[in-house]
């Protein structure tokens, strides 16, 4: 069984609980003498109150394995947390303190949180950047957290892991992506269009400069989806009813990665019979042959009906966003949308009185 190390107080440094021998603490990155471990000081908040500032120990340039046990001050945090269905909201805020991690270990050494079986991602340690920010929904307030500090092996030397906030959207759009309903692919411009209105995207994406740029490091390093282009050939030789859309970068949930272009070809002849039924529609509706004179006579209550075809919700695509707002009106519920949480919806719990994480307030 590895070691645990417990921090007593604020400023004091670690002690292994196989013994009672102070560690030296003289600098921020200190070393123990004749084991070669350096251990790095962070800091890190829960829900606004500061934890006992404690020690991540490294061995040959990575953290050692054994977890780290934080004491937490219940009351306080307790106070201080936000609840959602009569649960409490732990918000943690961690960082390094006045050094950051040397060697290949630098901005790729990440932290996981263990609590009642359940497991939490606080992010990248880092120094010089915003600290890492997470959250997570528990039951009861903890005493204590049990922390393991690892190197983010997918993510080369010289880049910086993941945050939270990335991996939360990318854990959303990985579920439109599986939900695809032909089992093919998308156009990365329609996907930002449809996890747009998250409350975590703007945070999410801050760091890339462009959409693109988020969509590639996930794919590459994290592997939670595949991308690939299509070529003017293959374009022109599938026929496919939105050209210029599949001239843009393809992104794919990898449970189709082998059937994508069938997908693809089921819902590109889907979208032709639509578009062919939808012109003939139109024309029956203003009673015209000519296509041009029928859309020319079209007048706002046409559309409501126009709504109703069948055919326009075919080419219409599936907007999240309004049925994430159709699904929340219902009797009895509670809903969860949120910078720091994935969205939920839950039914509202007897005599639960404090619901402050409602929103949406921008949707």
């Amino acid at each position: 069984m590895g070691k645990h190390f417990f921090y007593k107080s604020e400023g004091a440094a670690p002690v292994e609980d196989t013994s009672n021998e102070a560690l030296p603490g003289g600098g921020e990155r200190a070393r123990w003498y004749g084991t070669g471990e350096t251990r790095y000081k962070v800091l890190l908040t829960v829900n606004g109150n500061a934890c006992s500032e404690f020690y991540v120990p490294f061995l040959n340039g990575s953290p050692t394995p054994d977890p780290v046990v934080v004491p937490l001050s219940q009351e306080p945090i307790r106070r201080m947390a936000r609840r959602y269905n009569g649960m409490y909201e732990l918000m943690f805020v961690m960082s390094l303190k006045d050094t950051d991690i040397a060697g290949d270990a630098r901005w790729r050494t990440v932290c996981n949180l263990e609590l009642n079986g359940n497991k939490h991602y606080l992010g990248p340690l880092l120094f010089s950047d915003p600290p890492a920010e997470s959250a997570m929904l528990v039951e009861e307030v903890p005493s204590k957290l049990t922390l393991y500090f690892a190197i983010e092996t997918r993510v080369p030397v010289g880049e910086k892991a993941a945050s939270y906030l990335e991996l939360l959207l990318a854990a959303h759009v990985a579920v439109i992506l599986a939900a695809n309903p032909y089992g093919g692919s998308m156009a990365f411009s329609h996907l930002r269009n449809d996890v747009s209105w998250l409350p975590f995207f703007t945070d999410s994406t801050k760091r890339f400069s462009k959409w693109k740029k988020f969509i590639l490091y996930i794919s590459g390093y994290y592997n939670m989806w595949c991308t690939f282009h299509y070529t003017p050939q293959e374009i022109k030789q599938y026929g496919f009813y939105d050209t210029e859309s599949h001239r843009e970068l393809r992104v794919v949930s990898k449970r189709y990665e082998t059937m994508r272009l069938e997908g693809d070809l089921a819902r590109n002849e889907l979208r032709c019979d639509a578009d062919r039924e939808f012109r003939q529609k139109i024309c029956e509706l203003k009673g015209t042959s000519s296509e041009e004179e029928a859309l020319q006579k079209l007048k706002n209550n046409d559309l409501e009906q126009i709504r109703n075809w069948r055919s326009y919700k075919t080419l219409v695509s599936r907007n999240y966003k309004h049925l994430w707002e159709e699904k929340i009106r219902g009797e009895g519920q509670c809903y969860l949308y949120d910078k720091y949480h994935p969205l939920r919806m839950d039914y509202k719990r007897k005599g639960v009185r404090a619901l402050t994480i409602v929103g949406p307030e921008h949707v």
